[in-house]
């Protein structure tokens, strides 16, 4: 029981149990861009399950990090948004884990090219720095290095 009240208390696990899930961070970083309905979030996201999507929604929403808007008179129609209270600092650490992300891709695609380069000397020509043009998430997709 001791153990669990020091995870409870460590600022570093309450923000991994906020943000796990494998869609939770994307969904935010989508949300960088303003509000969105959750047929938008599934078109974004096609690997998503709307069910799965959905359920992520509702857990973001009730942590308090995004807010639900019923826009709705006669046909259901509900926004999301990230909540004012969070939201520069969703931002901000957002971007900051694309720069942590890219740093360890960097790092480790060097480390790698090191071990696996050629002795003729021939440079490389520029590669993306990200292939995922689908991430949501990378400020860096489509990018020569």
């Amino acid at each position: 029981m001791q153990y669990k009240k020091v995870l409870d208390s460590c600022p570093a696990t309450i923000a991994m149990d906020l943000l796990q899930g494998k869609w939770r961070i994307q969904i935010l970083c989508v949300m960088q861009n303003g509000p969105i309905r959750l047929g938008q979030l599934g078109r974004l996201m096609p690997s998503a399950s709307k069910k799965v999507l959905a359920e992520n929604l509702r857990n973001l929403e009730s942590s308090g990090l995004i807010i639900r808007t019923d826009l709705s008179s006669h046909v259901l129609r509900v926004e999301y948004d990230l909540s004012e209270h969070f939201k520069a600092s969703t931002h901000e650490l957002l971007d900051y884990l694309a720069a942590w992300g890219q740093t360890y891709k960097e790092e480790t695609s060097n480390s790698q090219n090191f071990h696996d380069s050629s002795d003729d000397g021939r440079s490389q020509s520029a590669t993306p720095l990200c292939k995922r043009t689908t991430c949501l998430i990378c400020p860096y997709r489509g990018k020569s290095a």
